[in-house]
């Protein structure tokens, strides 16, 4: 993780404070991989981010049993018509990526991003954009990558999503793939029933003013179990590819 970023790691003594709710590993119909690996401790260094992979994922998307759901805008009239998804990439699978194309692939990728973005004004669409088979693809800038040697958790291809440790062999970033209703929000009440609540008392002998702001509220990652009983999430996946350093 980035230096300067504010999550602690998990054996900090402040991590459960920040988080407030357990992180969750992806589970196991949610968690794919780069070239030609099948689990996260086989990818390897020549399984890099590329064109194919999102051929991959486009046709995971459209062939999966129980569907993640589609991003969906007010104001976007071709919601049901032309269904989108998001694919955050890190800086570095970035650039792979854009290694895996033409200029000329390039260029009819970053106009089908413009033209599925017409007709709604959502900074999504906006920068350094491009979009392949109902997939945005953009970067995210602080990349949550793994090192050789990292000890990562994974889930088990079990109904229960239980986990499992094991071992990075490469430099691996994580790219994350979001579709509707990825992450709950939720709020509690003040005293006064409402979500939010603000006063403001005198001090300092009258002098000066002091105002307190009450709220409470928790994110969480959503799963759903099926009528099998098996937990997935439900508008999210990763996809975690090797990236070079140099």
């Amino acid at each position: 993780a980035p230096d300067d970023i504010i999550i602690t790691l998990e054996n900090h003594e402040e991590f459960k404070e920040i988080m407030v709710n357990d992180v969750m590993a992806p589970t196991y119909d949610r968690h794919q991989f780069g070239g030609d690996a099948t689990s996260f401790e086989a990818i390897d260094a020549a399984d890099i981010m590329t064109l194919e992979k999102l051929d991959d994922l486009a046709l995971i998307l459209e062939e999966q049993a129980n569907p993640m759901k589609h991003i969906s805008f007010e104001a976007d009239q071709m919601a049901n018509e032309s269904p989108f998804f998001l694919l955050f990439v890190t800086p570095r699978q970035w650039r792979d990526l854009w290694a895996s194309a033409t200029d000329k692939k390039l260029q009819e990728l970053q106009s089908r991003a413009i033209k599925r973005g017409q007709g709604f004004n959502h900074p999504v669409f906006k920068g350094d954009v491009i979009m392949w088979r109902n997939i945005l693809v953009r970067q995210y800038r602080k990349p949550v990558r793994f090192f050789a040697g990292d000890q990562v958790t994974v889930s088990n291809n079990d109904k229960l999503a239980t986990t499992k440790i094991v071992e990075a062999g490469t430099t691996i970033d994580r790219a994350i793939l979001l579709g509707g209703q990825a992450l709950a929000n939720a709020y509690g009440k003040s005293d006064s029933g409402s979500h939010f609540s603000m006063t403001t008392e005198k001090t300092d002998h009258g002098n000066a003013n002091e105002t307190a702001i009450v709220w409470m509220n928790g994110c969480k990652k959503v799963r759903f179990s099926d009528k099998t009983g098996r937990v997935n999430d439900y508008g999210t996946m990763v996809i975690d590819t090797a990236v070079s350093l140099q």
